[in-house]
C-alpha cells in the first residue's frame, strides 16, 4: 500500500484552522500494490504498518505567553489507490496542476532562496476576540516515514542558501537531503509590516490563482490571514501572505478496506484496520447507468467484514431519480467532527467530483484523530485551547472487478469495429491512472507490433509521471 497525504485537491489538500485541507487537498494518498519506482517518493507495503514511536517534541507546546485560547482546524484528505502505478500518474498530475509560485521539493525544485555574497494539508487560524496578538506563532508539521512535497507559505527551514547567480545543484542537495521529514512555520497573524521596516510598496497580496483552482474555492473560508516572512530582497525584509497553510506529502502507509463481491453479487468489505472507522460512506457509479450509495456510522474496532446496505437508482436519459444523500451526511458528519461550517463545505465542495462523481467503487471514511496524528504529527507554540484534526480516507476504484475489466477493454482494441475500439479507447482514457498497470502488463505479453504502438500511445497518455519533469534530481545534477 502506498501512503500519500495530500491537502487538496486537492492528496491532498489538508486543512488546517486556527480557531479554527487538499483545499484541495493537501490530502493524504494511499495506495496498494507492488513497489513502484517511477516515483521514489511513494512508500509501498502491503503489511499493516509498525506503530510509530512519539517524538517526545510532538503534540502541543504548553501555552505559556498567556494568550487568549485559540483553536486549530485542520482537514486531511488520504487517498488509497488499487496500484501503486495509479498512485504516481494521480499525484504527478494534481502536483502539475499546483500553481507554479508554491515550494516544492518534487518533481521540479523550488525553494526560497537567501541570497548573499561570500557567505552566501490547509491550516486555517481563526482568533476568537479581538485584539489580535502581536507575537509570532511557530507551527511544526513531522512526517514520520515521509516527506513533505509541495507548500505555501514558505517555511522557515526549507530555505536554500545560493550564491547571487542561484544554484539549482543547491537546491537539489537541499531537497535530497536537509529536506526530509518536518516543515516548520514562523508566522504573525497581525501586521508585521511596521516592526520590519517593509514599505507600502512590498507590503504582501495573495497569490494569484484561477478562479476555478480548488485552491481559491479553500480561501472563501472565513480565517485570519497570517504573514510569514520569507527572505531579504534588495529593498529589505520580503513577506508573504495567505488565508492558511497548505502543505502535501508522502506519508507514512493506512490499513484500509478491501472490497469482494459475494456468491450473489453483492460487494462486501473486509477490514484490516486496528482502530474504529466511522462515517463510512461507499459511493458505487456507472457511467450514464446507475449510481448507488451506502452509508455506515461506524464500523467498530475487530469488526473483519462490514456488509453495506445500497440505495441505488438508475441515471439514464428520461428516468428521474432522487439526489444522492452522501455529500449531505457527510457535511453533516464533518462538522459534527469539529471543522466549521465553511470549512466542512470546502472540504466537500472540492471533493465531490472524486468522492461521488467518479465510475466504479468508491470509499470515504474518517479515521481517529489518534490515527491521524501518528501519520503526520503537529506541534504548535503558543499551544491552542483545542486542536481538531479531520482526517478522511479516500479510496476511489475500489470495485474488485477492475483487473478483469481493464484486461477486456485491452481485448476490445484488437477488435474489427471501429466503434468498439473507439469507445474502448475512449473508456481507457476516463479510467486514466487505473489503467495504467494492466495496459503495461499487455504490452509485456505482447509481440504484435501494431498492437504494441496501440499501448505505448494509450500509456504515454496517461502516464505525466513518465515526464522527466517528474524524476528526483541527483547530486550530480546542474
Amino acid at each position: 500500500m502506498t501512503f500519500r497525504m495530500n491537502g487538496k485537491r486537492p492528496a491532498a489538500a489538508l486543512c488546517l484552522a486556527v480557531a479554527a485541507c487538499g483545499g484541495a487537498a493537501i490530502t493524504a494518498n494511499v495506495v496498494a500494490g507492488e513497489p513502484d519506482k517511477t516515483l521514489p517518493l511513494v512508500q509501498t507495503t502491503g503489511e499493516t504498518p509498525p506503530s510509530l514511536a512519539p517524538d517526545p517534541q510532538d503534540g502541543p507546546l504548553l501555552n505559556e505567553k498567556g494568550l487568549k485560547p485559540f483553536e486549530v482546524h485542520e482537514w486531511g484528505v488520504f487517498s488509497v489507490y488499487p496500484t501503486a502505478r495509479y498512485a504516481n500518474v494521480d499525484m504527478a498530475k494534481e502536483w502539475a496542476e499546483l500553481p507554479k509560485w508554491m515550494y516544492r521539493s518534487f518533481p521540479s525544485i523550488n525553494l526560497p532562496t537567501q541570497p548573499m555574497k561570500v557567505r552566501k494539508p490547509i491550516v486555517y487560524f481563526h482568533w476568537a476576540d479581538p485584539p489580535l496578538p502581536k507575537e509570532p506563532f511557530t507551527m511544526r508539521i513531522r512526517f514520520p516515514q515521509g516527506r513533505p512535497i509541495v507548500w505555501y507559505p514558505t517555511a522557515a527551514d526549507a530555505v536554500v542558501m545560493v550564491d547571487d547567480e542561484g544554484s539549482r545543484a543547491a537546491a537539489a542537495e537541499f531537497a535530497a537531503t536537509a529536506l526530509r521529514a518536518t516543515l516548520t512555520w514562523r508566522f504573525w497573524l497581525t501586521d508585521p509590516y511596521p516592526t520590519m521596516g517593509v514599505q507600502d510598496a512590498q507590503r504582501p497580496s495573495l497569490p494569484v490563482v484561477p478562479a476555478d483552482h480548488w485552491y481559491a474555492r479553500a480561501r472563501q473560508v472565513k480565517s485570519d490571514p497570517l504573514f510569514v516572512y520569507r527572505t531579504f530582497g534588495r529593498h529589505g525584509p520580503l513577506i508573504e501572505t495567505e488565508q492558511f497553510v497548505y502543505y502535501d506529502g508522502v506519508m507514512a502507509p493506512l490499513p484500509c478496506l478491501r472490497a469482494k463481491r459475494d456468491d450473489q453479487g453483492a460487494i462486501y468489505l473486509e477490514n484490516s484496520a486496528p482502530y474504529a472507522i466511522h462515517d463510512l460512506y461507499a459511493v458505487e457509479m456507472k457511467k450514464d447507468e446507475a449510481y448507488s450509495e451506502a452509508c455506515v456510522p461506524l464500523v467498530p474496532v475487530g469488526q473483519k467484514i462490514v456488509r453495506l446496505n445500497w440505495r441505488g437508482w438508475s441515471l439514464r436519459e428520461g428516468t428521474k431519480h432522487p439526489t444522492p444523500s452522501t455529500p449531505v451526511l457527510l457535511l453533516s458528519s464533518l462538522v459534527k467532527a469539529g471543522l466549521n461550517q465553511d470549512e466542512a463545505q470546502a472540504l466537500v465542495d472540492i471533493w465531490k467530483p472524486a468522492f461521488f462523481g467518479q465510475e466504479g467503487l468508491t470509499l470515504i471514511y474518517r479515521l481517529p484523530q489518534k490515527e491521524y496524528d501518528r501519520v503526520t504529527t503537529m506541534a504548535l507554540d503558543p499551544a491552542p485551547a483545542k486542536l481538531v484534526r479531520v482526517g478522511l480516507v479516500h479510496q476511489p476504484h475500489a470495485e474488485p472487478e477492475l483487473p478483469s475489466r481493464v484486461a477486456g477493454l485491452i481485448t476490445r482494441l484488437a477488435g474489427v469495429d471501429a466503434g468498439d475500439v473507439k469507445a474502448a479507447t475512449m473508456a481507457i482514457l476516463d479510467l486514466g491512472g487505473a489503467a495504467l498497470e494492466g495496459l503495461e502488463k499487455a504490452r509485456v505479453q505482447s509481440k504484435d507490433e501494431t498492437r504494441l504502438k496501440t499501448l505505448d500511445a494509450l500509456i504515454r497518455q496517461i502516464d505525466i509521471s513518465a515526464d522527466p519533469a517528474f524524476r528526483m534530481p541527483k547530486k550530480s545534477d546542474s
